[in-house]
């Protein structure tokens, strides 16, 4: 308690303007009665929290705190802290959401939001947070199937994507046009396969709030009676 007691003191005699860094020596899981909370359940990490990558809350280079509004009357301010370094300051008690922009994926950080009162006293809250890996897929490797079609395999390396968007240039065409979405990390194509044309393709991974950039542009030279393949 002593050491609770002198942080909250050192915060308070810096008051809700200071912007240079705070050494957070201890982490208050076990929050008093009342005192503010960030809501789990409204989260989603790779590592401490069940929910998985679902809202939108934590993305591959953002994340979205809610916490629960203080009902003390001395109420003086929010600060939220990022591996302790202060982000921001909140003065209005109905100022709950903090969003942080800009951060890598695939990366942890743990993000704190103390509550400060006039009387030098306050509650805290911190929970560790992990991006999810979200690099572009990686064409491994074709398969020539029949005289009219081919397959082409990739690599998933987006840790929170659902679909992919194939996108190939037909010999025909200078310029890359979508020819399916899937949930697979494979795509049959037989539309209009032609041989001895030479058909490249390119794949961005999808979660329902953010894509991949495209993969890079992988060549086939179709050749069906050499029935040529490059598995993964």
């Amino acid at each position: 308690m002593k050491k609770w007691k002198l942080l909250f003191m050192a915060l308070i005699i810096s008051g809700c303007v200071q912007n240079s860094p705070i050494e957070i020596k201890q982490y208050s899981l076990s929050l008093p009665k009342g005192g503010t909370t960030i809501n789990k359940s409204e989260l989603k990490s790779g590592n401490d929290y069940s929910i998985g990558y679902t809202n939108g809350n934590i993305r591959s280079n953002r994340v979205t705190l809610t916490w629960q509004k203080s009902t003390d009357t001395d109420f003086l301010c929010y600060k939220v802290f990022r591996n302790d370094i202060e982000k921001e300051v909140f003065g209005n008690n109905d100022s709950t959401t903090y969003t942080e922009l800009s951060l890598f994926n695939n990366t942890f950080y743990d993000f704190t939001v103390f509550t400060l009162t006039k009387r030098g006293t306050g509650s805290s809250d911190t929970v560790r947070i992990k991006t999810p890996r979200f690099e572009r897929p990686s064409i491994i490797g074709h398969e020539i199937i029949t005289a009219t079609s081919l397959k082409i395999y990739w690599e998933n390396r987006a840790e929170s994507a659902n679909t992919f968007t194939v996108e190939r240039i037909h010999p025909d065409s200078v310029s890359f046009n979508v020819v399916s979405t899937v949930t697979d990390t494979f795509y049959v194509d037989s539309d209009d396969i032609r041989s001895g044309e030479t058909y490249k393709y390119r794949v961005t991974a999808n979660s329902p709030y953010e894509s991949t950039s495209a993969s890079y542009i992988y060549s086939v030279p179709f050749s069906p009676n050499f029935y040529t393949s490059r598995k993964p």
